[in-house]
């Protein structure tokens, strides 16, 4: 019997592709766009379209634990039971807690198919229970922007990328548009077809840049001083919006401080570009409005990354670009629904006192002699740390340490999973639980912006009713479950069932809004209701233990130069047990 049936793409991409698949006997045939989702619109990658059904159904699909036989990292295993692979996860990783502790087993996890459920929900409250090393997975990809981002305006959203049809300037920053963010580009050819000006900011002459009106080569880590030369073009042209900058703006006179020693002809030496391209994009800025910037990952590669991102988030509150549609910077949805999801996760289990690493350090730790306890149980999933992680062969030389104790769990065979001692095998998660979870979001389903709502998809998404475990010591604005932020008022429940909800603020909303900012911790704003900006070369990232969100120094220098990655793994090779 043949069917099709509604979806979502599961994959890692912020963009939640509508499908609708096609599916003979319970097996997926056919996958192709839906127009569900207004922004995707039936437009799918390539490999979703004719690589998903052999990934759900082919041959390198696990469909059974597996017990390593050969040497780590061979890829030889042998089928065994459930039974026998939990007995040997658990025989082994108590041993391992009970001679050094339980901060000796590390979840080697990262966000998988970025679903908040499948993401990181009851996986880190097991683990949050147990005692073991917290991973702190945010300076791996993203979340450096995101620190950048909260650090400056709050946890509030970015204008939808869908406003930027309405743009006259559009700066592309570091972001691939083409390839990586696919849907935004209808969006830029619509506004350029109606007059805007494109600028693409990339040491590369990525595809965007052949239709870009301006494309600014620089080299790669100067963005930061781009971004000061800009602001100081922009107040030698009188182009700051000091009205705005007086109401909303703290840290400006430091921020400029800094910025003024980096004029056009100064930044175009150290960015190796022409100084007539800097005067350029500064004239550009100032006077075609409404402008928008779309920064990507990209700019996260380097130390000095977060403060790269975060001198070009300040430009927009530096000239008052904010308050009408297509004004202002893309910057992703994610704030503008409310989630709990320590609800699920439960940080208050955490013993005190259990030490936290950087994710982007773990091939480091696991060759650390030093390091105690020692990491001799790691669990991998959602993950495949021998691909992502910078230094591959540090992190190969980690994981092949014959007295650590590796588990995997994914829906085929990986590179890191070819070093795991046991292999269990992850089902993907059901269409229609995926489908019920997507409308939640997306649709709404009588969803009320606050968060209030159906009650089955407020437990779903992790919502109880109750709230026992709430962090009293914030503000309850700084809550995002709890409702009650200024910019909720402006997420209109039929704009929610329309695929999201459209803040379609004035400047005067806009700056009402603010007021309501939860407060971030840090050196530089004391004030919630100001855009926070700081000297961006002194800006520390870091988390209320200290932790560093930056890419780490010694990571970046001992990256070796024209490493190859390791041929993929076709498939696990099986021995005959007994």
């Amino acid at each position: 019997m043949i069917a099709e049936r509604p979806s979502v793409c599961p994959l890692d991409c912020p963009d939640t592709c509508s499908l609708t698949v096609t599916v003979e006997d319970d097996r997926v045939v056919k996958v192709r766009g839906s127009r569900a989702n207004p922004l995707t619109a039936g437009v799918l990658c390539t490999k979703v379209q004719t690589l998903y059904p052999d990934f759900v159904h082919g041959p390198g699909r696990l469909t059974t634990p597996l017990r390593r036989v050969g040497l780590k990292g061979e890829g030889r295993f042998e089928r065994i039971t459930w039974e026998e692979a939990l007995d040997l996860i658990h025989t082994r990783v108590t041993a391992a807690v009970a001679a050094h502790g339980p901060q000796t087993v590390l979840p080697l996890n990262y966000a998988g198919p970025h679903g908040m459920l499948a993401y990181a929900s009851m996986d880190l409250r097991f683990f949050h229970r147990l005692g073991a090393t917290l991973l702190d997975r945010k300076p791996l990809c993203g979340g450096i922007r995101t620190e950048a981002w909260t650090g400056t305006y709050g946890t509030v959203p970015g204008i939808r990328p869908e406003q930027a049809a309405h743009s006259k300037l559009i700066i592309v920053w570091g972001n691939n548009v083409t390839w990586s963010n696919l849907h935004f580009m209808p969006i830029v050819n619509q506004a350029k077809r109606s007059g805007a000006k494109i600028v693409v900011i990339d040491p590369k002459r990525i595809k965007i840049s052949e239709q870009a009106d301006l494309h600014i080569a620089l080299r790669p880590g100067t963005d930061v001083v781009l971004a000061w030369a800009v602001a100081a073009e922009l107040e030698r042209r009188g182009a700051l919006d000091h009205g705005f900058i007086e109401r909303h703006v703290q840290g400006f006179d430091e921020f400029m401080a800094r910025a003024r020693h980096y004029p056009p002809a100064e930044a175009a030496r150290i960015c190796g570009v022409p100084e007539s391209q800097i005067q350029t994009l500064a004239e550009w800025y100032a006077t075609l409005t409404p402008a928008a910037i779309s920064v990507g990952n990209g700019l996260e590669r380097n130390q000095n990354g977060g403060s790269g991102i975060r001198a070009i988030f300040a430009l927009p509150a530096l000239a008052g670009r904010w308050g009408v549609p297509g004004a202002g910077c893309i910057n992703g949805a994610g704030f503008a629904f409310p989630k709990t999801p320590q609800r699920l996760q439960r940080p208050d289990l955490v013993p005190p006192g259990t030490r936290t690493l950087n994710i982007v350090d773990v091939g480091g730790h696991l060759l650390d002699e030093a390091l105690s306890p020692p990491i001799t149980a790691v669990f991998i999933y959602n993950h495949n740390p021998v691909i992502v992680h910078p230094d591959q062969n540090r992190m190969k030389r980690g994981l092949a340490r014959e007295d650590l104790f590796a588990v995997g769990i994914d829906v085929v065979m990986t590179d890191s999973l070819a070093y795991c001692d046991v292999v269990q095998h992850r089902d993907l998660p059901p269409a229609r639980e995926a489908l019920r979870l997507h409308r939640a979001a997306l649709h709404g389903q009588r969803r009320r912006a606050d968060g209030r709502g159906h009650g089955r998809h407020r437990r779903a998404a992790g919502r109880p009713q109750a709230e026992p475990h709430r962090d009293r010591s914030r503000p309850a604005h700084a809550d995002p479950g709890r409702g009650g932020h200024p910019l909720q008022e402006h997420q209109a429940r039929d704009a929610l069932g329309q695929g999201r909800a459209r803040l379609e603020l004035s400047r005067a909303e806009v700056r009402r809004a603010a007021a309501g900012l939860p407060a971030v911790r840090g050196p530089l704003s004391p004030r919630p209701h100001h855009a926070r900006l700081g000297q961006a070369d002194h800006l520390d990232l870091r988390r209320a233990g200290g932790e560093r969100c930056d890419a780490a120094p010694r990571d970046a220098s001992g990256r070796r130069a024209g490493a190859r990655p390791q041929e993929r793994h076709d498939g696990a090779r099986l021995e005959r047990s007994g």
